[in-house]
């Protein structure tokens, strides 16, 4: 009767822990799009399509439900319960399994307020990913790998394989843990005693739960509408099928689209997630990760070499093997979400710290409160992790992603065929135009996989055979392309810098840059609707110091800014109008202190309209901060040139590099006063 009442008191815990920690994450979540893959996702999701590779069949068939239950304010909001649900599941869960091994509350409470306030953990349970799902099975099957250790069942079994079928329909990284799974499993002697009776019954249920993620997979395919915007299957065949569940189009073995294996980008990997480690878990978490592992070698050698196979593969391993170029904030960004795989390890080490902790408590000759009292100050552990990640992880009012999807289809003249590029644009974008109902007028094509417009929109639906397997079309596309947008003279607006051929003429607008055919705006003209189109937004995206910006999708999304105001700033300063180059070196500074582009160009800016001085005091910052870069030598020798009438540096270089002009300006000859718009 006692233990009937422990076990109905700790289910209640448990759900008030779990509905505790879901009105939390909810409460943070963003209503807003967030970065990474969320527009994707979310425009999959309500367009009935299929989202990027490998489809996401189990996220994107409760996901195509969920965005239009008639709840919270946008179907990005409503998207986010399958983060911020999952996630309280995995804190309630892992506080049972610590509850389990220490047998203790408090300690399984300070371990599980721990995972909650952890920075990645908290901030994938507030956004539109995939990855919770996945955190939740992966705890999932921490939680029966520690039941099958302590009494064997087929039932365990049989859960183990369901959990590898809905991750082989949900993410693939599962395969990872498999080695580790299968090490516990086989371990133990009694593995055959339990498929003696019946084991063609029960091989065949194994297989049957294995196999769900098969029929998630053909639920998918055969549910979706062909014609969506957001179909990355490219066909209803059984060879589509088979390549969007093999990544065909990314590369089966390739972590992400370009990356390749190299020994030095492995080594960097590994040195990312230390440094991760040692900044997000803090020296404390470290601590206890490290006296965790000692705790675990006296106590249990099976379960703590179970957890290092486990970590071996899904960190050591698949980081090395990855080798993601941590080069830049989207791919920074996109291998810190696949520090996840290991988080189950992680936090199993560091329950084992705080049982090595109570231990040595126990045997100091104190009262018995006072070794309680101890024990309770690594409370502040988890609080402290609350407090540091807070201002970072409140989403509560964050929509940037959304306007920046919509201002760039704003950007585009009426009618237009934008040709969008890069993953946040993209899929910011989709989600402005398909799930909120913004600028339906452009016929938007991706550069990267344009068989999506292809084949969504009637217009283009000539250019169909062109894409006979897969996403890539022959090589004869985009020529072909290009003679048809020039024949129908349709207006075209680009995300990046590409060239249509000589007859355009291009010129920024807003974030994109438009390709006029034949004509454009005058100077003033381009100038004066830039400058009403940055003033619209002024009083959001100006406001760029917040400690969201430390993430690092959201960074990436500065960067993007940064990069429009610093082009419109080159294209003013091509164009010899000095002034309004100095307006938008300004705006980009906003995005961008100490950007060495923009020191560089307003230096150039002071040396053309003989502000020498100014040019000066700016060297001499830039030679402090930039020396090393490639640009210093012909920066200096202009200044000479231009300032102190010395040409020895610059007629150098100029002849050992070839330069006619090596201030890097397009320098307009004499009495050539005329506007001119450059490609």
């Amino acid at each position: 009767m006692a233990s009937k009442f422990k076990n109905i008191r700790r289910g209640c815990f448990l759900f008030f822990l779990f509905f505790c920690s879901a009105a939390f994450f909810i409460f943070f979540q963003s209503p807003g799009l967030t970065g990474g893959d969320a527009g994707d996702l979310a425009s999959a999701a309500f367009t009935q399509g299929i989202p990027h590779p490998p489809g996401y069949p189990l996220y994107t068939l409760i996901g195509r439900w969920l965005v239009r239950l008639p709840i919270g304010s946008t179907p990005a909001y409503r998207l986010g319960f399958l983060s911020s649900l999952p996630a309280a599941a995995t804190v309630a869960l892992f506080f049972w399994l610590a509850l389990k091994i220490a047998d203790d509350w408090l300690p399984a409470l300070i371990a599980s307020l721990s995972l909650a306030f952890n920075y990645l953990f908290w901030y994938q349970a507030e956004v539109q990913e995939v990855f919770m799902i996945h955190t939740f099975f992966l705890f999932l099957s921490l939680f029966l790998a520690w039941l099958w250790l302590k009494k064997p069942s087929f039932k365990l079994v049989l859960l183990l394989a369901l959990i590898a079928g809905l991750e082989f329909g949900h993410h693939h990284t599962f395969v990872l843990v498999l080695p580790a799974l299968g090490y516990l499993l086989f371990s133990c002697s009694k593995i055959k005693n339990l498929f003696k009776k019946k084991p063609l019954l029960k091989g065949g249920l194994v297989l049957a739960c294995l196999s769900g993620g098969i029929f998630l997979y053909l639920i998918l395919f055969y549910s979706t509408d062909p014609l969506s915007p957001v179909n990355w299957a490219f066909g209803q065949d059984l060879p589509a099928l088979v390549r969007l569940i093999f990544r065909s189009n990314y590369g089966t073995f390739s972590p992400m689209k370009g990356a390749r294996f190299s020994f030095s980008g492995g080594f960097l990997a590994l040195l990312g997630l230390a440094h991760f480690i040692y900044f997000e878990f803090t020296l404390v978490g470290l601590f206890l990760m490290v006296v965790g592992f000692v705790w675990w070698w006296q106590k249990n050698q099976v379960f703590l070499r179970f957890s290092l196979i486990w970590f071996g593969f899904t960190g050591v391993f698949f980081l090395f093997y990855a080798g993601y170029p941590l080069s830049n904030w989207f791919s920074m960004a996109t291998v810190e979400r696949f520090y996840l795989l290991s988080y189950p390890v992680f936090f199993l080490w560091l329950i084992g710290g705080l049982e090595w902790i109570k231990a040595r408590i126990a045997v100091l000759k104190i009262k018995a409160d006072f070794k309680r009292g101890l024990l309770l100050l690594f409370l502040a552990y988890p609080l402290f992790l609350f407090f540091l990640n807070l201002k970072k992880n409140d989403y509560r009012h964050f929509w940037q992603f959304d306007r920046f999807g919509e201002r760039l289809l704003n950007s585009c003249p009426a009618e237009a065929v934008f040709l969008n590029g890069g993953d946040l644009q993209t899929f910011a974008s989709l989600y402005a135009q398909y799930v909120k109902g913004v600028r339906p007028d452009l016929k938007m094509i991706s550069l990267f996989n344009p068989a999506r417009a292809i084949f969504h929109l009637e217009e283009l639906s000539q250019f169909r055979n062109y894409f006979e397997v897969g996403a890539q079309p022959r090589e004869e596309f985009w020529p072909d392309f290009k003679t048809f947008l020039k024949e129908k003279r349709f207006p075209v607006c680009s995300a990046g810098e590409i060239s249509l051929g000589e007859d355009y003429l291009v010129y920024p607008r807003g974030l994109v840059y438009v390709h006029a055919l034949g004509f454009a705006p005058d100077i003033q003209t381009i100038f004066a609707d830039n400058e009403k189109l940055w003033n619209e937004w002024k009083p959001e995206i100006f406001v760029t110091r917040n400690s969201l910006y430390e993430t690092f999708f959201n960074r990436q999304l500065l960067d993007l800014y940064y990069q429009k105001a610093f082009s419109l700033s080159e294209f003013f300063f091509l164009n010899n109008e000095f002034e309004k180059t100095r307006s938008w070196l300004e705006k980009a500074l906003w995005y961008q202190p100490n950007s060495a582009s923009v020191l560089r160009t307003s230096i150039l800016v002071d040396i053309k309209t003989g502000q020498c001085q100014e040019a000066e005091s700016k060297i001499s910052r830039f030679r402090l901060l930039f020396e090393k870069i490639k640009s210093w030598p012909l920066i200096e020798a202009v200044y000479e040139k231009e300032c102190l009438g010395k040409e020895e540096k610059y007629q150098q270089l100029s002849r050992d590099l070839g330069m006619v002009e090596a201030s890097g300006s397009s320098e307009m000859a004499e009495g050539d006063k005329e506007e001119k718009i450059h490609p």
